[in-house]
């Protein structure tokens, strides 16, 4: 049996049939000549009137890696240090190493069934090590926690101007409750923050790799950015744009992921697992040691895989299809 991961967390319904259309019928002649114009972008433009933000203040990339490997780069040509939370995505940790950065961590202790993020060992980090950068990630990965409003300003309040405050929201979107605008003010507010998206997850397209970020004033200086020459590439950036135009569908998909989560996570706590309260598409468990045991031997017979299991011992389940977790929760009958 030949088995599919689908433990990345994937949008598995798909993305928008707007935004298939473009594949379907991309024109030939914009296959082969650059967008008009240098320095330009469609998605650019698209971008700026969505989010009211001026156009010089957003950054395209080929999904959120490619501007997190700039910002590496950056801080390996310093010999500098990143500040993030002790639980984090894996790849910061994959890339501050390949990079020879040295990635400093602060607290996110348990309260109840949700992990938090420690604001006070979080400035406190940052006033005796002095990073280059501040990566944070809300909601948080593999832990499925959100950072308020607030608590984002009172970490801004606390750094330099000159050091970028990075927020991944990579899985935004899937939130019990969330504060766009307020998010936005922050931008206006504070010249060194830059709040980082992508269309992996929430709009479907893992697979296209657009990212962006939306800056503060400073960010392009502070990083002395230029943007891309002749443009990103022309199918993701009328992609993208017909994804935005699809909000009615995404939003359907992502009410539907939320009812799949909550369902998910009532399931497993009948069972009597520890299972961590989330705002993502995925859900994060803390199982005994002989349940994880078991969960690798079911999950191994599996034809589909939602599962991904952590080294200290936490497992992560993607909200997959209906389907997909409903075979699972069948599998798992024996815990």
């Amino acid at each position: 049996m030949k088995q599919q991961f689908l433990d990345r967390n994937e949008t598995l319904q798909g993305p928008s049939p707007k935004a298939l259309r473009v594949l379907r019928v991309f024109k030939k002649n914009h296959a082969s000549t650059y967008i008009p114009g240098y320095y330009s972008s469609l998605l650019i433009s698209a971008l700026s009137k969505k989010f009211h933000i001026p156009e010089d203040r957003i950054i395209l990339s080929y999904g959120i890696e490619d501007f997190l490997s700039l910002m590496f780069e950056k801080v390996s040509e310093r010999k500098g240090s990143i500040l993030t939370s002790e639980y984090c995505y894996s790849y910061y940790r994959i890339h501050a190493k390949f990079k020879g950065v040295r990635l400093l961590t602060f607290r996110m202790p348990e309260v109840g069934d949700s992990f938090t993020f420690d604001i006070k060992d979080c400035i406190r980090k940052y006033r005796a090590y002095k990073p280059e950068i501040v990566l944070l990630a809300s909601p948080a990965s593999p832990t499925g926690n959100v950072l308020s409003v607030g608590e984002l300003e009172t970490i801004l309040k606390n750094v330099r101007k000159d050091c970028p405050v990075l927020l991944d929201q990579a899985y935004r979107g899937f939130e019990k409750k969330y504060d766009e605008k307020s998010f936005l003010r922050l931008l206006e507010k504070y010249p060194n923050l830059v709040l980082l998206r992508t269309f992996s997850k929430y709009y479907a397209l893992a697979g296209m790799r657009i990212g962006f970020g939306l800056c503060g004033k400073n960010v392009k200086k502070i990083l002395n950015y230029e943007n891309r020459f002749l443009g990103l590439s022309r199918v993701l950036e009328e992609t993208a744009i017909a994804a935005f135009n699809s909000e009615r569908y995404y939003r359907r998909v992502a009410d539907e992921v939320k009812r799949d989560r909550e369902y998910l996570v009532s399931k497993l706590r009948a069972k009597g697992l520890k299972v961590f309260s989330s705002n993502a598409n995925f859900i994060l468990l803390k199982p005994s040691p002989r349940t994880v045991s078991k969960m690798k031997k079911i999950v191994g017979k599996q034809e589909m895989v939602l599962v991904k299991f952590f080294d200290d011992g936490t497992v992560r389940i993607s909200i997959g299809l209906r389907k997909y977790i409903d075979a699972l929760l069948k599998d798992l009958k024996s815990l």
